[in-house]
């Protein structure tokens, strides 16, 4: 573009954005704009741009707070869509604004321009298979940092602390797991366990084939020996009567029982 279509070109703008009233004062600024240096105009020129772009930027109906990101809220989520990721480090939320509104002013917007470019590195580490889409919000913040995409510490730092929170989570519930083998493997909780399996048995006994504890020997208890060895039979469970038998004085035994001849308190 030569410098006299520039020249018209801002002229046009300033008459856009504040209208000159008297012919007289357009052509005192013409006559300025003719007497700068090339490099002069040249500043004048990008100032011009920056100021237009800020205009449009301005009049973008989305510009308004109402359509910004709570990134709190935005960094709890467990997974974020490409299209979220680049709404987000354009500074909007994504259930207010789409990614077909980013998309029209792409070339016109900062927020446009940071959308646009966002996407593009989060699709191209999606086909490198650094990213899925969907992933995890810290995976988006990750790989975009890693390959040099800037996003606001207002977006990075709620995702970072979720993480942080969910990663302490994460390893306490490991540290508890690893405590709760050590007392599953302790001889002290092993012999709670056994004690109540004995309990489990005899209180069966008790019920079922009315064991009458106080009789050394009782026809109930025989009774009882054939019939678990018959039941476990049927589903191709082999076990002796001898087994049966074992276990069970085992169980009585251990609890205390046969030494005491504890009946059933009513």
């Amino acid at each position: 573009m030569k410098r006299d279509k520039l020249t018209d070109y801002l002229l046009n703008q300033i008459e856009q954005i504040g209208p000159i009233q008297f012919r007289g004062e357009e052509i005192r600024f013409r006559k300025q704009l003719e007497a700068l240096s090339d490099s002069e105009f040249r500043a004048m020129w990008r100032d011009e741009l920056r100021a237009t772009a800020m205009s449009i930027e301005d009049n973008i109906q989305f510009s308004s707070p109402s359509y910004d990101a709570e990134f709190d809220v935005w960094a709890r989520k467990p997974i974020w869509t490409v299209d979220e990721f680049a709404i987000l480090a354009a500074g909007k939320d994504p259930l207010r604004v789409s990614a077909q509104d980013l998309e029209q002013i792409a070339f016109t917007s900062k927020m446009g321009k940071r959308f646009a470019e966002a996407r593009d590195i989060a699709q191209r580490l999606v086909v490198l298979e650094k990213l899925h889409d969907p992933d995890k919000p810290e995976n988006f913040v990750l790989q975009a940092r890693k390959y040099g995409l800037e996003l606001t510490l207002e977006m990075t730092s709620p995702v970072e602390e979720t993480t942080g929170k969910l990663l302490g989570l994460h390893e306490e519930n490991v540290f508890l797991r690893a405590e709760l083998e050590k007392i599953k493997s302790s001889p002290e909780y092993r012999d709670r366990e056994r004690q109540s399996i004995n309990q489990i048995i005899v209180g069966m006994i008790i019920s079922i084939y009315k064991f009458d504890l106080s009789k050394r020997r009782d026809p109930a208890i025989v009774e009882m020996h054939g019939d678990i060895v018959r039941g476990l039979s049927r589903y191709d469970y082999k076990i002796s009567v001898d087994t049966v038998r074992k276990f069970v004085s085992q169980a009585i035994h251990d609890l205390g029982l046969e030494s005491s001849r504890k009946r059933p308190s009513v």
